[in-house]
């Protein structure tokens, strides 16, 4: 391989490399909205705050969740992506909160509650942010002028850079709202407990309680809407309870079977061990193309093969069979080579006759018909002279019949 080629091949390690690295370091540190996550995404700082207050915080699954019974004031349920969770599930979640638990969708999501017990396929709406813009993005503040729920009365402004407002109904209260027609928070009253509704999940997530930290940034009241939303309401009044409170997080992973309609890429819903495998393959696979390739260079000039006249290939095949000490079988091949041309150039068919060749080689050559029988029938030869011999008479009658103009 020229040296082009070597420079070729390392450039396409080199891209392949850089290209594993930069997928890498897009993906998120494990599941979005975890309690135990310290990335930007995370739910960790959260945790952390609610356990220095007293509180029980735990992960589980949305199977595991629906699972359970025995809800109560003092149970918190936190689903940070209601639209991953199954249309069973859901309706789980509604019955925890009819049993008294404070259940908290990290987004608006249609649901079963108050449509007696009916759960319905949710098309999948969160929108998923890159570690760098959640971390680096300022904060959008919304005040809580307009707020009727008791709980996060006289807070400050919130960041809802990356928040929706949520539609609130005549009967719910809401908070960081417009004339009550819409909000950042929404509660509404189900059974013994209730069900409280965020614009977006990212308000509790680590990098948005201090927005743009590395530029400044200054805390807004993102977590202190989480402590007062996330205490239980044991004690007859919402958010003020002074008994521990059990909060369990809903892990942010679809469920199987559940029913999310939505716009993302499939392949941002791979794994990141198989999202490297298939660039690991892809990589490989241009490699080797590469490598195998046709590499087309300057012309060639080639010499001809040397073309042999037919006669002197079949005396030449005559003569080895000569120096093989068999010179019948040499004689037979000058035999049927001479019969083909002659019958060729005289329109006899192959399957003519050694006779009706021989007479009409006699009419145009003028030769004895007996002899040119002689010469062209099969017969046995005793001896390397007489091969020589039969060759030279054959050559004769050959250019006899060659050379004499055919009539038509």
């Amino acid at each position: 391989m020229n040296r082009s080629g070597v420079w070729v091949g390392s450039a396409l390690a080199v891209i392949a490399v850089v290209a594993l690295l930069v997928l890498s370091s897009q993906q998120p540190d494990g599941v979005p909205f975890d309690a135990g996550s310290t990335a930007p995404d995370g739910y960790a700082a959260l945790a952390i705050l609610l356990r220095d207050r007293g509180d029980e915080v735990r992960s589980a699954t949305a199977a595991e969740v629906a699972e359970r019974t025995g809800w109560s004031l003092q149970d918190v349920l936190v689903v940070p992506v209601p639209a991953y969770a199954t249309s069973a599930e859901r309706e789980s979640f509604t019955d925890a909160a009819r049993a008294g638990a404070t259940v908290v969708y990290g987004e608006p999501v249609q649901d079963g509650a108050g449509t007696q017990g009916e759960a319905v396929d949710v098309p999948f709406d969160s929108y998923w942010i890159d570690a760098r813009t959640l971390a680096d993005t300022p904060a959008d503040p919304v005040g809580s002028e307009v707020c009727d729920m008791a709980e996060l009365a006289g807070l400050g402004p919130v960041d809802a850079a990356f928040a929706r407002v949520v539609t609130v109904g005549p009967d719910d209260t809401s908070c960081y709202g417009r004339s009550g027609a819409a909000a950042l928070f929404q509660r509404r009253v189900i059974g013994a407990g209730s069900l409280v509704t965020l614009g977006s999940p990212y308000l509790w997530a680590n990098a948005r309680l201090q927005p743009a930290k590395e530029i400044g940034g200054r805390p807004r009241d993102n977590a202190a809407t989480a402590l007062r939303v996330l205490a239980s309401g044991d004690s007859g009044e919402l958010g003020t309870s002074d008994r521990s409170t059990r909060i369990t997080v809903v892990v942010a992973r679809p469920s199987p079977g559940a029913a999310i309609n939505g716009s993302r890429d499939p392949l941002e819903l791979l794994p990141v061990p198989v999202k490297l495998a298939l660039v690991q393959l892809v990589a490989a696979f241009g490699i080797f193309v590469w490598w195998r390739s046709r590499r087309l260079g300057r012309p060639i000039s080639e010499r001809m093969p040397v073309e042999i006249a037919g006669s002197e290939l079949v005396v030449a095949v005559g003569d080895l069979l000569r120096r093989k000490g068999n010179p019948t079988r040499a004689a037979g091949v000058l035999r049927a080579e001479i019969r083909s041309t002659l019958g060729s150039r005289l329109g006899v068919p192959p399957s003519a006759s050694v006779d009706v060749l021989s007479f009409l080689v006699a009419q145009r050559t003028g030769r004895d018909p007996a002899q040119v029988h002689a010469a062209l029938a099969d017969g046995q030869i005793a001896d390397s002279e007489g091969l020589v011999r039969l060759a030279r008479t054959l050559d004769s009658i050959r250019q006899e019949v060659l050379d004499v103009p055919v009539l038509r």
